[in-house]
């Protein structure tokens, strides 16, 4: 189905969407965005950030638990001696 979407142009050739949404395996409760890469011409993207992630947001808690998963630390890169 996502690529069906995907695909879908107007008679210019442009993309009709950027993405879809759905409801989880998990329940109504929950919703999943998948957005769709393509190719961008240079400076594109405007307004790009890089934040980092609260591991310990309820959100995240949650979503690990409901999935059966552990957040683990990165391992610190080896430095040679």
């Amino acid at each position: 189905m996502s690529s069906h979407i995907y695909a879908l142009a107007d008679e210019a050739g442009q993309p009709l969407f950027a993405g879809i949404a759905y409801r989880s395996r998990f329940g109504d409760t929950y919703q999943n965005w998948a957005l769709f890469e393509r190719p961008q011409p240079p400076g594109m993207l405007h307004d790009q950030r890089i934040r980092g992630i609260d591991a310990e947001a309820p959100e995240r808690r949650t979503a690990l638990a409901l999935l059966g998963l552990e957040l683990q630390p990165w391992p610190s890169p080896v430095r040679p001696t």
